[in-house]
């Protein structure tokens, strides 16, 4: 295994054992500050590796977290979700969600809910 793939590989399991707190802060520049490497060097280096970039690596963990939250915790609101995944806006969030799954997360929940009873 070259340093390309272990690199990738150990982003990969750091960010994957992100609780929801520690998923909330993630950016490509506080990673590279826990590998103790230059944003633009990590970046570059997980891409080479993979078919997408470390941003849209962390935006589809926190939109994959957000998927199960919304199917477990009911009294969870959007509101506390967005802020809870570390989105400062609840409208970007509602709009991220929508684009990523191509529905509203209050549909998301309810399609969820139905498909559980």
């Amino acid at each position: 295994m070259n340093n390309n793939n272990k690199l990738s590989d150990d982003i990969v399991s750091f960010v994957l054992n992100c609780d929801d707190e520690q998923l909330s802060d993630l950016t490509v520049t506080s990673l590279a500050r826990s590998f103790n490497l230059d944003r633009s060097y990590i970046s570059r280096k997980f891409s080479l590796q993979n078919d997408f970039t470390l941003a849209k690596f962390i935006l589809n963990e926190k939109m994959g977290r957000a998927a199960v939250l919304l199917k477990t915790l009911s009294g969870l609101t959007v509101k506390e979700l967005a802020e809870r995944l570390g989105f400062f806006s609840t409208h970007h969030f509602r709009q991220v969600f929508k684009q990523h799954f191509g529905i509203s997360p209050n549909k998301y929940r309810k399609l969820a809910k139905r498909n559980r009873d």
